[in-house]
C-alpha cells in the first residue's frame, strides 16, 4: 500500500531536520517517511548532505581542538610552575655550604666547605635550563598578537577555521 501524500507540515518538518544536520535515516525514523522521500525533498530544495556532514565533522574537530588546546595549555602552565619552583629551590641553596667527609689519621672528619666550582657550574646550568623552559613555554603561548600559538594556528588551519596568521 502506498504511503499517503506528504503534507506541507511534514515537508516543513523534514526540511527543518535537514537544516539542523540530521541524517536521512534519523529524519526517516522521526517522521515515519522513507529515505527516498527524504532524499527527493532534499534534492528539491538543493540540500547538500556532504556539506552538512562536513560541517558536523568540522564542528567535532573544532571541539576536539579546543579540548586539546585547553589541556595542553594547562599542562604547559603546570610544567612552567614546577620549573620556576625548582629554579627557586636551586637559587636558594646556590651557595649553601656542604658537609664534606675528609679522611684523617684518626678516621673520617666532617668539614663544612663551600661548593666547588663544578658544583656551582652545574647548579647554574640547571637554573639556566629551567629558566629557558619557562621562557620557551611563555613564548609558545604568546607567540601571536591574538595570543594563539603557532601550533594552535596550524591546528585551526587543519580543521578549516580562519586564523590571524
Amino acid at each position: 500500500m502506498a504511503a499517503p501524500p506528504i503534507t506541507d507540515d511534514e515537508r516543513a518538518r523534514i526540511i527543518e531536520l535537514m537544516q539542523a544536520g540530521h541524517s536521512r535515516s534519523q529524519i526517516a525514523t522521526q517522521t515515519g517517511r522513507g529515505k527516498s522521500t527524504i532524499t527527493r525533498i532534499a534534492a528539491e530544495i538543493g540540500h547538500d548532505w556532504l556539506a552538512t556532514a562536513d560541517a558536523r565533522t568540522q564542528s567535532t574537530l573544532a571541539r576536539a581542538h579546543e579540548a586539546r588546546s585547553a589541556y595542553s595549555a594547562e599542562a604547559r602552565a603546570v610544567a612552567a610552575e614546577r620549573a620556576q619552583e625548582r629554579m627557586q629551590e636551586i637559587l636558594e641553596s646556590f651557595m649553601d655550604e656542604r658537609v664534606v667527609l675528609v679522611p684523617t689519621r684518626d678516621g673520617i672528619e666532617r668539614m663544612v666547605a663551600p661548593p666547588d666550582a663544578k658544583a656551582i657550574r652545574d647548579l647554574a646550568s640547571a637554573v639556566h635550563t629551567l629558566q629557558r623552559t619557562v621562557l620557551d613555554i611563555d613564548r609558545h603561548d604568546n607567540r601571536a598578537e591574538d595570543g594563539i600559538s603557532a601550533v594552535d594556528q596550524w591546528l585551526r588551519g587543519l580543521i578549516g577555521e580562519e586564523s590571524a596568521a
